[in-house]
């Protein structure tokens, strides 16, 4: 079963404000996060919504100034996230390394002494592709709607027309997402190439949607989601495709210059069913493919490989005119 939420966000009263706001610029960025005081519903018991979005969420991200390092609360939150062993971000709020759990103290940490729009981004940078949005989140803890009484031929027709459903709209899906080898690296490179040669059709000066430097692109016709931008110091460092709402490939970009002004490098990293990468292509600023390396744990380092891997399309031109 899939994660209900994206990001787990754990604070102290004191920085509920920081931690609305994280949560609004999360959900902008196409996030799910669970922020206690907006995503429990009005008079659900506040201990098992919280226990359960904290077994759900696939990342989590700690707040951490002086009464969350003594909060027994933030403490208890801190053990659930690493006894699951999700990747936990731990944010500085006015304390030092020194100040915080042992457990979190060797980690990479971000300091909002570096100012707010800095931690975003970096966090935005660490955090892997959302999932695909399948509707509004409502608010935990709602109790479910009464359900009817079916027959067993209303049931039964039912799920005949479910399993007709994802075969005939989502058989490649099926069939590559069991394995991270050539047949699901050939599905993800035409289904990105698909979204390119879109993007070129729909794309005009000034389109996609921008939001704190970001900017989402979606088919005017279909209201599917293409690809989404995410920009760092003036410069588009990353660009996420979505495939049937679902992340398939992102690509980075490395600049050069005395003031980073022409890119160097274009990795695009291929994911698999959990969003985790496979596969990493390495292409000069001319769009040849110069290296191509596997990840067998789902994120570098990774291998060198050669040959049977090698890409069954024609290296693509790097898309710069956005910029």
């Amino acid at each position: 079963m899939s994660s209900s939420w994206d990001v787990f966000i754990s604070y102290s009263s004191r920085d509920a404000q920081t931690a609305e706001r994280l949560a609004s610029d999360l959900e902008a960025n196409g996030y799910r996060p669970f922020f206690a005081e907006r995503s429990i519903r009005a008079g659900a018991p506040w201990p098992p919504v919280i226990q359960k979005a904290l077994e759900e969420s696939r990342v989590g991200v700690v707040i951490l100034d002086k009464d969350a390092v003594a909060s027994d609360r933030v403490q208890e939150e801190v053990t659930a996230l690493l006894d699951r062993k999700v990747l936990v971000i731990p944010i500085l709020d006015g304390i030092s390394p020194q100040d915080i759990d042992f457990r979190l103290r060797h980690r990479q940490l971000l300091d909002l002494r570096d100012g707010y729009d800095h931690v975003l981004r970096e966090l935005l940078s660490a955090l892997p592709p959302p999932r695909p949005v399948a509707g509004p989140e409502p608010p935990a803890g709602r109790p479910e709607p009464a359900r009817r009484s079916l027959s067993l031929r209303t049931v039964l027709a039912a799920l005949v027309g479910v399993v007709l459903s994802l075969v005939t709209a989502r058989i490649g899906w099926v069939l590559v997402d069991q394995g991270r080898g050539l047949e699901a690296l050939r599905h993800r490179q035409r289904s990105v190439q698909r979204i390119e040669e879109r993007l070129n059709e729909v794309l005009e000066p000034g389109a996609g949607a921008r939001v704190r430097g970001h900017k989402t692109y979606v088919d005017p016709e279909t209201r599917e989601l293409l690809a989404k931008d995410v920009w760092q110091d003036e410069r588009l460092r990353w660009r996420h495709f979505y495939d049937q709402g679902r992340p398939v490939a992102r690509d980075e970009f490395e600049y050069v210059g005395e003031r980073r002004e022409r890119v160097k490098q274009k990795t695009r990293s291929y994911l698999d069913a959990e969003g985790r990468v496979f596969l990493e292509d390495l292409f000069t600023p001319d769009g040849y493919l110069i290296e191509k390396l596997e990840c067998p744990e789902g994120s570098p380092p990774c291998v060198r490989r050669i040959d049977d891997m090698a890409s069954p399309l024609p290296p693509q031109g790097l898309l710069i005119y956005y910029r």
